[in-house]
């Protein structure tokens, strides 16, 4: 914990704009990010949001003042921003983005020189300058430059190409469609496939930061019209969210595939060439599937469970070089290329997949285990929330007989399915994921925890 109230969430700094991301506000974080990369080299990207290029050009005004020298990359994927820090061998990087979150939303987020978000621990440092405005302003002849690096996108593409069969990808003369959400991805995927000489159809990709289309975040729910292009299309769409780092799957027949259900998919492809040259381990946080487990382990591979959160999963990739990691919501982290969340990275890998095997998408997800999923949240006050331990110990109890893992709330693996009971890390929320074997029972499973959680933090 520290010693000031918390700036940062789970995912950087998010806030509305112009509520709690007022001018005062992002002024005086972005004279703390300045102070703390004083006198260094950092670039800055930001998503396609309304306010992301006048929050950008606060914050570089600030590390200016601060004198570092800013690269400024432009509208560009958050991952595309984190790669060229580490490619380039800049001191780090800001990202204007509020993601997935609704259009009224923005933040910041702070990358390190590896091209991953800073720990906690630098975080904290950040934010006690931000609170004792320790700030590092420097005279008129020490100020820094605003240099143009768009050009440096180009290095990115030429990267995610060269990590993938391009001649097979080429040769298999594949057709595909592409939902870009108005985001950062509607310049830069495009160009992607091009150079790939991928045949698309592009829905939303025009760059708006309204979201009129659809909102940022795909769901089911969201991307119905992606989901009815390729029914009717019969070809493989991919849906990204607001700043391009995560991408969902939807297979031929229109079936939407989660995160973890795609992850095992291309993980089970390219694990023997991959664990050449790193371990045969698979991190993932503990809101994945059971059928993660299931499908992998036969493989002779590894699974490392993490607390939910991509920077999570991204530090224990480091820690136990693993070869690639992947969330439920979207998220593939491969090591290769650079272990962050990165949606264009992860559409070659699919595509050069699908190019190898000859396989269809819909075909290989048949071969998964299937679980029927329920989500829930319950809402709570701040002062329940913090009661949540609670939950945990009825629980544990009450499901003792199961495997239990406590890094983030409490997970349960049963015979035919699972659970994860956990407080949300930004929200006044208690998140409830259930998957069965049979649809009943995960609802049934479902309405029995939420009781729990009401029964013990309401009373």
């Amino acid at each position: 914990m520290g010693k000031y109230p918390r700036l940062f969430g789970t995912n950087g700094i998010r806030g509305v704009v112009n509520v709690e991301l007022t001018p005062q506000f992002v002024t005086r974080i972005g004279m703390a990010i300045g102070t703390y990369f004083s006198g260094k080299e950092v670039l800055i990207g930001w998503d396609s949001r309304t306010s992301s290029e006048y929050v950008a050009n606060i914050v570089k005004g600030c590390l200016v003042a601060c004198g570092c020298d800013v690269y400024e990359i432009g509208l560009a994927p958050t991952p595309a921003t984190q790669y060229l820090v580490k490619r380039h061998g800049f001191d780090g990087a800001v990202i204007v983005t509020a993601s997935h979150n609704p259009p009224q939303y923005n933040g910041i987020k702070v990358v390190g020189p590896r091209g991953i978000e800073i720990p906690r621990s630098e975080e904290e440092k950040i934010e006690e300058l931000y609170w004792e405005e320790k700030f590092a302003l420097k005279p008129f002849n020490e100020l820094g430059n605003i240099h143009d690096a768009r050009y440096l996108l180009n290095t990115y593409i030429d990267d995610i190409l060269s990590r993938v069969d391009l001649e097979k990808v080429r040769k298999a003369d594949m057709k595909i469609v592409i939902d870009c959400a108005n985001g950062a991805a509607s310049l830069l995927v495009p160009e992607l496939l091009r150079r790939a000489r991928v045949r698309y159809l592009a829905l939303n990709s025009y760059p708006d930061g309204r979201f009129p289309d659809r909102p940022p975040e795909p769901r089911p729910d969201t991307v119905v019209d992606l989901i009815k292009t390729v029914r009717d299309l019969g070809c493989v769409g991919i849906a990204y969210d607001g700043d391009a780092d995560r991408s969902i799957f939807v297979d031929e027949t229109g079936e939407f595939l989660w995160g973890d259900r795609s992850g095992t998919i291309i993980a089970s492809h390219i694990v023997d060439r991959e664990t050449r040259d790193y371990s045969r381990i698979v991190v993932t946080p503990v809101s994945s599937s059971k059928l993660v487990e299931e499908v992998l382990t036969r493989l002779n591979i590894k699974i490392e469970w993490t607390p939910v959160g991509a920077i999570n999963v991204s530090y224990r990739i480091l820690e136990t070089n693993a070869f690639c990691g992947f969330e439920e919501n979207g998220g593939f982290l491969y090591t290769r290329h650079n272990p962050v969340r990165d949606g264009p990275m992860t559409t070659m890998l699919m595509l050069s997949l699908l190019a190898e095997t000859g396989k269809k998408l819909h075909d290989l997800y048949e071969t998964l285990p299937k679980y029927y999923a329920v989500k829930l949240r319950v809402e709570v006050t701040p002062e329940q929330k913090e009661k949540f331990h609670k939950v945990v110990e009825v629980l544990k109890e009450e499901y003792s007989q199961y495997r239990q893992i406590f890094i983030d709330g409490i997970r349960v693996d049963m015979e035919d399915g699972w659970f994860l009971v956990r407080p949300s890390g930004t929200e006044p929320i208690i998140r409830i994921f259930v998957e069965h074997r049979d649809p009943a029972k995960a609802q049934e499973l479902a309405t029995r925890l939420r009781h729990v959680v009401e029964k013990v933090l309401k009373g």
